[in-house]
């Protein structure tokens, strides 16, 4: 018991004495159990550039066996003493959690098993199998059986760093690593996989370029950007990053790659997955480095004119005698570190003699293009500029013919001497790195020739005279691929299918479209520059605003209305004296009326400048400003004339120059006082009092007069370099009051920070240990094997395997961007799989992403065939499935097909854009049934479906189950695949994280925990999502915000949406443009003005409502934390330029419309800004204006997977990493994706007063539009009650139910009451559901389908029965005495069940299209009716027939009354003529009449509304929608009106009923 307790005793110290270091010492072996790549370590990096796109990556080194391999045999993984083994009862004794396991290095597998022991209740048997061997540093392990190879406490991490770092050049022999799955003979030792389809022929056979030509046949959709080497990238790629290529040949970005010096000392994914760049610097050293092939290093010292490989791979024999001779001999070819050796080993400096061969090969570089060779002639005597008799050697095939003059035949290879090619760059610098790389421009159209017959296909072009073909997308790229280079001078280029992704220069001979790699290199391609981005060519071809009129001509000459415009012709309406010229020191008025009063030093006055008159040169004075710029010269050197004589040194500044006298020359003010005559009347010289044969202007100012300063200020070089950028000056502020908070309430963090007592080891690997694992690890093991009991074996990365990393890898590598726009705070799952074509899983790997983290970024991932070599007969494809990491629901799925199979590494680049809303299933387009999953289609393969299966099935039809492993919770893919959802990780997900706490982020942040795999190397362990207004590390810092209050003026139609451009000038003589962040703000119906914060340092703020903008903020101080209240008015609206100039003026060239843009801020006072269609212009106070570009097309729209509904704009607040996104709604419809619609429905509350109602708040508190709608409803209610009340008195008794006319308005009473009652329970379900009150969904959908169905319903069988009322007033007066009572009762009865069974089934359709949608947005919850086209068209031909027809019997019913009655009284009283009678029974029967037209009347409105208007366009002005509502419910109140007061009988019975109702209530 007590050796027990000294047990636990040393577990607890050895834990205090652990968790000291950091996280990053551990080393946690993942995949232990027996696999062919099994004990592996993470390496986990993240590239943040600053500007540039964050890459993830995450490596795993593992043992990797080849096939054959046994080494991993003999790992010994029994006890030897190097750790203590402990139990898990023990561990849980002593309450040992799964996180200090971890902590203590233990691996993966075992610190899961024990957190499985645990929530078991430890009911299982505590056997060996459940033990944990606590390691004595620095072993680790299951069996503490490994160990680093250095002494080292700072973890896996910096072994890494050090066994890369510690990596000097080899300098005897080579250590290199190769492809071993494709075996030919080569001219090199070993074939590199990046040696596969790189044009070169490195095998003899060319097997390695054998089935290459599906490279250069293949084509890319019009959303992706074509590699040079065909593979195909998302467009969004291309130019998105200067230093990390997307494309294998970096082909994608202007710069591409990092250093080679960075391949030679990390491990970067970029290193390893890309190829050498076309150039001089293409030979691959095998570890992604690449040099020319040329050089060798000694004494650890490496030339600097092309570095060789560092692992030697470049020096095919390093001890090579007669190559190293040669550099003794010619000067041409040595080096600084050559003199060394040859001091040593051939001091004479002639030493090749009888040694070498006549002929022999110069091997101090590698075979250019694989097969090209130099050839030393040592029994030639003569020497060509210093450098050796050369033959360059190459294989004769693989060139055309006769493209070179052929000397000789030297070992099966044709031979030319060096002096038989145009070698001048080499030859003139006499390094033999110049040589070749001449070389390689002569010979580079020997590059992969395609065989004739894949000429005909329609991407290939067949160079002229020539059996080559290459790509048409090889077309006008830079590089010369043809022989005659009619590759370079392709006549047609802009008719090519890849036009898309070409750039098009304009040319009098025609227009070339050059392949966009080329455009954004360092040279000009196209006549006029507009191909170039950099300042000076932006200047010469694109017109600033600033740069009008100032007397420089920066734009290149363009033709317009027969002559050439420039931007300084046509000047005459143009202020010279603007904000721009304005005291820049450059006259750019004639008479320098914008310099007047600009040098505090000067001597003269407001109005005049300063002078040196002829006949007083020794003195400065001063010329009136009238005398300046008037043609005639005045002062010495002309500098009252000084505009004239200004001249460009370059793009960005200008020179003055001295006038002779009396002359046309012109001098350099330099050239002034150099004791030199340069005017022929000595005017140069006759103010100087001190010479200098220099320049008098070097001298020293204090020993100068004051003339000669003034025209030494002159030799100055004036620059203007900022002079076409953007400058706010001489503006009205507005709004005119802004508060600025200067207090901001900052929140520190309260959690102590751990302080880092790391102590670092100097470690250091010898050179030997660094090379031997290649591009892997080397670590120690314990054997089996008793004489040798520790053996170095190496942790190899996915790319090399082997039991020394020295074979390449078959992969496929990914590049991961993914943009979920919708789902900027949720945590997404990615599962990323190979399959192949039975959907087996042959690797997989998964991406934890949050949006607002990650949205920039890249994951580079790795997957590896599950055999070496992978099945060349198989189809393989990666498959990307998304999952809501919190509720694990799915989101989508991707499918790329591997297309090339057979290249070593297929290298994949993918975009996902996930949809905005949740994929739908579409089961019954599935070939084979899901059984146990559901049948979708892929993202970006809508013509494909598979089946999504659910958690613990698989299988094509997901028929397959496997035993599900995986933790309560996860989501199992199959046996041994498992994804874990937030916080927790493990092979089976049973592990969780605890870098979250309570306190973790303040001020409502949430926690959200890295990728654990990323923690153990990353310093970042968890990351706080923000609130808005918040940031900082764990959300403690406010944000510093400016609020603006935006209200509208009554003339300005407040929008659904409004966008608001921040524009930021930049600051004094700054050389940056000026900025733009757009935003959005939408504006609730209720409201009449709306709040927007923003984080944006800004001086003008400008509101564009649809097609208009109004100037809403405007400050030369920067707004930045400031309170803003202003308002959108008239009188701020930017005109266009089609409102202040005619049509003709508007429509002409910007070049010469921008020159007249000063008149209007001139001639209209009150005008405050303008815009064309490329600009933006201010008025300022001197009523000049001042333009600056601005992009009306530029919209933060969301691309072509619209969010919003039924045609609506969308808009997002960021064109990358958007975190909102908002609809502006077309007419007719409404809800936050516009998702609703008014169109063709009937009036209903929902949608005319869905938007007023204000969530969480009392009837008090609704708007004016509730209260009174709440008014208007208790009004209703009230003479509903009383009208059904009186008609129900009337019609109780029998007398009046004599006949059908009764049974109907006592029937009609009884469905009065019911639409009263049913408006009222409408309005106040209705208003609860939307306030909050109520939020039961099965109640809410009940009263969706059910209230304003049977709304309908009532009112169009109210509308009926006073139909069948008057049809049996027609019937009775046609009948006469003949009239059937009881038989009229009978057909009454079976009426009006007829009427509302059919009227019931008529509108059957609206609840059947009803239903319930959730407005994430709003937070509501609507009910709405979708209709088809069809649908649509029937409801309004039914709504028409329940309104017109019943209008049209009431009316004919009544025209037949009154007709038969008049005919009938006129044949009984024959006194009165027809006509008399007529008009005595309209009078009569009036009611008869006025009733349905009255009726009528009411109704019509909303008939009205429903047809003419076609849709309720706007929620926000609901009167007359409202109006016409509640009309349609005021039939239903005036039964007793229309039908009781205007009866005779009926009055009587009602008074009848009344005497006897009250009678009985006296009684009672």
């Amino acid at each position: 018991m007590k050796i027990k307790n000294y047990e636990m005793f040393l577990l607890w110290l050895l834990f205090l004495w652990k968790i000291q270091a950091l996280t990053d010492n551990r080393f946690n072996l993942y995949n232990t159990e027996n696999s062919r790549d099994r004990y592996c370590l993470l390496y986990y990096t993240f590239t943040d550039k600053q500007s540039y796109v964050g890459l993830h990556h995450l490596t795993s080194y593992c043992f990797r066996s080849s096939e054959g391999d046994t080494y991993l045999d003999y790992i010994d993984d029994n006890d030897r003493g190097h750790g203590v083994k402990w139990l898990f009862t023990d561990l849980e004794q002593q309450n040992v959690t799964s996180d200090m396991l971890l902590q203590w290095s233990a691996p993966m597998n075992t610190v899961e098993e024990y957190q499985i022991f645990l929530n078991n209740n430890s009911n299982l048997t505590s056997t060996d199998k459940f033990a944990f061997y606590n390691c004595t540093p620095p072993w680790f392990g299951p069996f503490c059986q490994f160990k680093p190879t250095i002494g080292t406490n700072e973890g896996f991490k910096a072994l890494i760093k050090h066994a890369f770092a510690d990596k000097k050049p080899i300098i005897n022999g080579a250590q290199v690593t190769y492809y071993e799955h494709l075996v030919c003979q080569t001219y090199l030792s070993c074939l590199d996989w990046r040696e596969i389809c790189d044009g070169k022929s490195d095998c003899i056979d060319g097997l390695d370029e054998k089935d290459c030509w599906q490279l250069e046949i293949s084509q890319c959709n019009t959303n992706e950007y074509r590699c040079g080497n065909g593979q195909c990238i998302p467009i969004e790629f291309f130019l998105d990053d200067v230093i990390y290529t997307d494309c294998f040949d970096g082909t994608d970005e202007r710069i591409g790659r990092g250093s080679d010096e960075e391949c030679n000392t990390l491990p970067t994914f970029l290193c390893e997955e890309t190829a050498c760049p076309e150039g001089n610097y293409d030979f691959p050293c095998g570890n992604g480095a690449c040099t020319q092939g040329i050089g060798i290093c000694r004494y650890g010292i490496c030339p600097t004119n092309g570095e060789p490989c560092r692992n030697g791979r470049s020096m095919r024999l390093s001890g090579d005698f007669c190559s190293n001779a040669v550099f003794c001999m010619y000067k041409g070819l040595q080096t600084d570190n050559d003199t060394h050796w040859c001091n040593d080993s051939c001091p004479n400096r002639d030493c090749l003699g009888e040694t070498c061969m006549e002929i022999f090969e110069y091997r101090r570089i590698a075979p250019i293009f694989g097969h090209i060779r130099l050839m030393i002639a040592n029994n030639k005597t003569r020497i060509y500029d210093n450098l050796p008799p050369i033959y360059i050697c190459y294989n004769g095939s693989l060139c055309p013919n006769n493209m070179f003059p052929s000397t000789e035949f030297i070992n099966d290879f044709t031979c030319i001497f060096i002096t038989q090619l145009n070698l001048r760059t080499g030859m003139e610098t006499k390094h033999l790195s110049a040589v070749v790389n001449d070389i390689k421009r002569e010979f580079r159209v020997c590059l992969s020739t395609i065989d004739t017959s894949r000429c005909n296909h329609s991407t290939m072009y067949q160079c002229q005279n020539s059996s080559k073909c290459i790509s048409k997308q090889r077309l006008l790229d830079g590089i010369q691929d043809c022989f005659l280079n009619d590759d370079e001078t392709y006549k047609e280029s802009c008719t090519l299918p890849d036009i898309h992704q070409r750039f098009r220069c304009k040319d009098e001979e025609g227009d070339k479209c050059f392949t966009l790699k080329m455009v954004q290199g360092s040279s000009f391609i196209c006549k006029y520059r507009e191909d170039e981005s950099y300042e000076d060519a932006q200047i010469m071809s694109h017109i600033y605003f600033s740069l009008i009129c100032d007397g420089i001509n920066d734009l290149l000459p363009i033709f317009l209305d027969i002559e050439n415009e420039t931007d300084e012709t046509n000047c005459e309406h143009w202020l010279c004296n603007n904000t721009y010229t304005r005291c820049d020191e450059l006259w750019a008025c004639k008479n320098g009326a914008d310099e007047i009063g600009c040098r505090p030093s000067s001597i003269c006055s407001h109005n005049e400048h300063e002078c040196v008159f002829p006949n007083d040169t020794s003195k400065l004075s001063c010329l009136s400003l009238a005398r300046h710029g008037d043609g005639v010269a005045d002062c010495v050197g002309e500098t009252d004339e000084r505009a004239k004589y200004k001249r460009k040194t370059d793009i960005n500044s200008l020179l003055y120059f001295f006038k002779c006298w009396n002359s046309t020359d012109i001098i350099s003010f330099f050239d002034v006082c150099n004791t030199k005559q340069n005017c022929m009347f000595k005017d140069d010289e006759s103010f100087c009092t001190h010479v200098d044969p220099d320049s008098i202007c070097f001298s020293q100012p204090e020993n100068m007069t004051d003339v000669e300063k003034f025209f030494c200020y002159f030799s100055n070089i004036f620059p203007f370099i900022n002079r076409h950028y953007f400058k706010l000056k001489d503006t009205s502020n507005n709004p005119s009051h802004i508060t600025y908070d200067t207090l901001l309430s900052n929140y520190s963090s309260s959690m102590i920070q751990p302080s880092s007592t790391n102590m670092q080891t100097k470690i250091i690997f010898s050179n030997e240990d660094a090379w031997f694992c290649n591009q892997g690890v080397p670590i120690y093991s314990r054997t089996k094997n008793i004489s040798n009991p520790e053996t170095k074996l190496c942790l190899c990365p996915p790319s090399y395997y082997g039991d020394q990393c020295r074979y390449q890898n078959q992969r496929v590598s990914l590049t991961v961007q993914i943009r979920a726009p919708l789902d900027s705070r949720i945590t997404l799952i990615f599962l990323l799989t190979l399959i192949d074509s039975e959907r087996n899983i042959q690797a997989y790997d998964f991406i934890e992403y949050i949006s607002i983290r990650d949205c920039i970024d890249k994951f580079n991932i790795y997957l590896l065939y599950s055999t070496r070599p992978k099945n060349s007969s198989e189809f393989y494809s990666v498959q990307i499935d998304a999952f809501n990491q919190k509720t694990m629901t799915y989101r989508a799925s991707w499918i790329f097909p591997l297309r090339h199979l057979f290249l070593p590494v297929q290298h994949l680049v993918v975009l996902l854009k996930t949809p905005f809303l949740p994929v739908i299933s579409v089961d019954e387009e599935c070939s084979l049934p899901c059984i146990h999953g559901q049948c979708f289609h892929y993202v970006n393969d809508p013509n494909s479906t598979f089946c999504q299966c659910e958690s613990g099935w698989s299988g094509i039809q997901c028929n397959i189950q496997h035993d599900n492993e995986c933790a309560y919770g996860a989501y199992s893919i199959s046996k041994s695949i498992c994804l874990c959802p937030v916080g927790r990780f493990g092979s089976r997900c049973y592990l969780s994280q605890t870098v979250c706490h309570s306190n973790s982020c303040l001020n409502g942040g949430e926690c959200v925990p890295t990728d654990v795999r990323y923690a153990v190397t990353a310093s970042i362990k968890s990351k706080c999502i923000c609130p808005e207004g918040y940031l900082g590390s764990r959300c403690d810092v406010q944000e510093k915000l400016t609020r603006i209050e935006i209200s509208f003026h009554h003339r300005v139609s407040i929008p659904q949406m409004l966008f608001i451009h921040f524009i930021t000038a930049p600051v004094e003589n700054s050389i940056t443009p000026h900025q733009r962040v757009p935003t959005a703000k939408k504006i609730q119906f209720d409201q009449d003005s709306v709040i927007v914060s923003t984080a944006v340092t800004f001086h003008i703020a400008i509101v564009q409502i649809p097609k208009e903008y109004y100037l809403i903020a405007i400050q030369e101080q920067e707004i930045e934390n400031a309170q803003i209240s202003t308002k959108v008015q008239p009188s701020h609206r930017c005109l266009s330029i089609g409102e202040l100039f005619d049509d003709t003026f508007a429509k002409q060239h910007l070049l010469k419309r921008i020159k007249y843009y000063h008149v209007p801020c001139q001639q209209r006072h009150d005008l405050v800004c303008f815009y064309d269609d490329v600009h933006i212009c201010l008025c300022n106070r001197y009523h000049e204006a001042n333009c600056f570009e601005f992009n009306h097309s530029m919209t933060y729209t969301c691309g072509s997977d619209n969010y919003c509904e039924h045609g609506a704009n969308c808009f997002q607040d960021h064109l990358i990493c958007p975190r909102t996104i908002l609809c502006a709604c077309e007419l007719c419809y409404f809800g936050s994706r516009c998702q609703f619609t008014t169109k063709g429905a009937t009036l209903v509350l929902d949608t005319i007063l869905g938007y007023h109602i204000r969530s969480n708040r009392s009837l008090t508190q609704q708007p004016l539009i509730i209260k009174l709608s709440a008014l208007f409803t208790s009004l209703f209610v009230a003479f509903g009650l009383l009208n059904s009340f009186l008609t129900y008195q009337t019609f109780r008794s029998r007398q009046t139910h004599n006949v059908g006319c009764g049974l109907y308005l006592l029937t009609s009473s009884f469905i009065s009451f019911i639409a009263i009652i049913l408006l009222t329970l409408k309005f106040i379900i209705f208003l609860c559901s939307q306030i909050g009150s109520i939020s039961n969904r099965s109640f809410l959908g009940f009263h969706c389908l059910s209230m304003d169905y049977c709304i309908r319903v009532i009112l169009s069988i109210n509308e009926w029965l006073s139909a069948c009322v008057a049809i049996e007033r027609a019937v009775n007066i046609l009948q006469g005495v003949k009239f059937n009572k009881k038989k009229s009762k009978q057909i009454a009865k079976w009426a009006v069940a007829s009427v509302v069974l059919i009227v019931s089934c008529s509108y059957i359709h609206e609840p059947i299209h009803r239903r319930l949608i959730e407005d994430e947005e709003e937070q509501r919850t609507w009910c709405v009716t979708q209709y088809s086209s069809t649908i649509q068209i029937f409801d309004g031909i039914l709504t028409i027939c329940h309104f017109i027809i019943p209008f049209i019997i009431n009316c004919i019913s009544a025209l037949i009354v009154i007709l038969i009655s008049a005919r009938t009284r006129s044949n009984t009283q024959k006194q009165t003529s027809f006509k008399g009678h007529l008009r005595a029974q309209l009078i009569h029967h009036k009611h008869l009449l006025i009733s349905p037209i009255f009726l009528i009347i009411l109704a019509l409105p909303r008939l009205i509304i429903s047809f003419l208007s076609g849709c309720m366009k706007s929620s926000r002005d609901p009167w007359l929608y409202l109006i016409g509502y509640f009309l349609s419910f005021i039939s239903s109140i005036m039964t007793f009106v229309v039908f009781v007061l205007p009866s005779d009988m009926y009055k009587k019975e009602f008074e009848k009923s009344m005497k006897r109702f009250f009678r009985s209530t006296r009684l009672n």
